[in-house]
Order: structure tokens, then C-alpha cells, then sequence
């Protein structure tokens, strides 16, 4: 693997096991990354555990209200005020393969380290399906390939950045609380030009989370079903408004305020398939 300097961008809560986990895998790929993370108000001992067994995280203090897009947001900034190669996001609760990062470096060499970089994941109890990784235009995963493949955007778990990349984009988006942020990321990119490839194979293992949403989900009241629409975990209307009408238009961004509303007051309407990406 080539002599490069390379900062993972991660955010945790609350997940001790699967964050050591994590965070081992990595350094057995690579022993000189450089790991930010963000503590978002972790009570379950995972910061004590990650500073015990690797001291050199460089660990942010979140204060509990960040959730993943911000929690990103933090640790990026952070390791953006140093000079490295490339920015490397990864979710916590992902098992990178090995030569995932080999993979990676590749990939985006041979797009002139000009592009940004994903890599999809499997399905930890089931290998025949892929959780996260690249999406076409109408939000459909991509298929696993042995050759790289171009998509229009890219969910957080495994997203390489080059620093052309970040020099052009710049950091992720704060007003984005969880979700969106990384969908975001893509849509900025590809309007300046960049584009968003995904890496051939396989990068790593992780579980889809797949449970119905409260805010569709009828065995919880509407008054619950309307607070968690509108809570950072679930599909928050302001922050669509803000999502659509930059990349979508006033059309899309009307219609989409409306077919939100209507899937948490009737979720019956849409059928039994509660668990499509939308």
C-alpha cells in the first residue's frame, strides 16, 4: 500500500463492543491512520475502553446531541486542520474486510484521487445481501462488481475522500442532525463536477437496520408517530425541506413535505413493506 496520510472520521454512542471491534480491524489494515472520533455522549464505557486500548484515538467530546451527521461534522473539522491525503469515513458498526483499504487507494487512484469513494457492505448474517454502498439516481443499491462502478450518491459507512475532494466540498453539512448528510455530500459533489464511484467487491460487513420506524410503525399513537417524524432519528420534514430544495426543486420539495405527512398519519396506504430504503 502506497506511503500516505490518512484521517478516519468517525462518531460513536453507546456501542462499546462494536466500536473496538471496529477500530481494531482497522489498525490490523493499517497501523499509521490517524482516528478521530467523536464522543456523542457515550454512557456505556466506550470512550474509557477506547482510550485503554488505543490510546493514540484522538478522542472529541460530543455533548450527546450530535447524533451521526454531526458527530461527523466535529471530527472531520477536526482532523481537517492537518494536512492529510485522504479523509476516511467509517461507521462504527462496520467490519472492514481485509485489503479493504488497498481496495479503496486503488479505486481512487485511478480516478486521479478526484473523486469520492465508497465501498459496500454485506450483511453480517446473510452474505448475499448488500446493506450499504453505493445508490443509483432513484436510491436503488448498487450491485456487487469486480470492476468499479459509478453511482450518484453514497451512504456514510465506507466513504473514502481525497483531499481534492475536500478542497472543492468542503465538510459535511451541520444543519443535517442524523441522517442526509452523506446523501448531501454526494449532491454537493456532483455539482461541482465530482463524481462518487464505488469501489469493486466487497469492503466490509454491516448490519442493515432494518425495524419499522416509529414514525410509520401503527402500533404507536399518532401524537408518538409525529415526534418521532419530526426527532433526529426519524425522517424530519425541515431538515427534507432544506435537503430537496437544494437538490431537487420546489416541486419535489412540496411533494415530499406532504407524502411524508401523509405515510405518518396513514402508513397503512404504503402496504406492509415498511423496510424499503426510501
Amino acid at each position: 500500500m502506497k506511503n500516505v496520510k490518512i484521517a478516519v472520521i468517525m462518531t460513536v454512542h453507546n456501542r462499546r463492543e462494536q466500536t473496538l471491534n471496529c477500530i481494531k480491524r482497522l489498525f490490523e489494515e493499517c497501523s499509521s491512520l490517524d482516528i478521530y472520533l467523536t464522543d456523542d455522549g457515550c454512557t456505556d464505557g466506550t470512550v474509557d475502553a477506547v482510550k485503554n486500548e488505543f490510546p493514540d484515538v484522538k478522542v472529541i467530546e460530543g455533548n450527546g446531541n450530535l447524533y451521526w451527521n454531526r458527530g461527523m461534522y466535529v471530527a472531520f473539522q477536526k482532523a481537517s486542520q492537518y494536512d492529510y491525503d485522504y479523509y476516511l469515513w467509517i461507521n462504527d458498526d462496520t467490519v472492514v474486510c481485509r485489503t479493504f483499504l488497498e481496495n479503496l487507494l486503488a479505486c481512487s487512484e485511478s480516478e486521479n484521487d478526484r473523486s469520492i469513494i465508497c465501498g459496500a457492505t454485506l450483511e453480517t448474517k446473510d452474505s448475499s445481501v448488500i446493506t450499504y454502498g453505493g445508490y443509483t439516481k432513484d436510491i436503488k443499491s448498487l450491485p456487487l462488481s469486480e470492476g468499479k462502478q459509478y453511482c450518484d450518491f453514497a451512504s456514510g459507512n465506507i466513504v473514502l475522500i481525497p483531499r481534492f475532494v475536500y478542497n472543492r466540498v468542503g465538510n459535511l453539512d451541520y444543519y443535517y442532525r442524523h441522517a442526509l448528510g452523506d446523501f448531501d455530500y454526494a449532491g454537493r459533489a456532483r455539482k461541482l463536477g465530482l463524481k462518487i464511484v464505488q469501489a469493486p467487491g466487497v469492503c466490509g460487513q454491516c448490519r442493515r437496520h432494518s425495524s419499522i420506524p416509529k414514525w410509520r410503525n401503527t402500533d404507536y399513537s399518532l401524537i408518538c408517530r409525529i415526534q418521532h417524524l419530526y426527532s433526529p432519528l426519524g425522517r424530519n420534514p425541515i431538515e427534507f425541506i432544506y435537503y430537496d430544495y437544494r437538490h431537487n426543486g420546489l416541486m419535489r420539495t412540496i411533494i415530499h413535505f406532504f407524502t411524508l405527512h401523509l405515510r405518518c398519519f396513514f402508513p397503512r396506504l404504503w402496504g406492509t413493506n415498511y423496510n424499503k430504503k426510501e
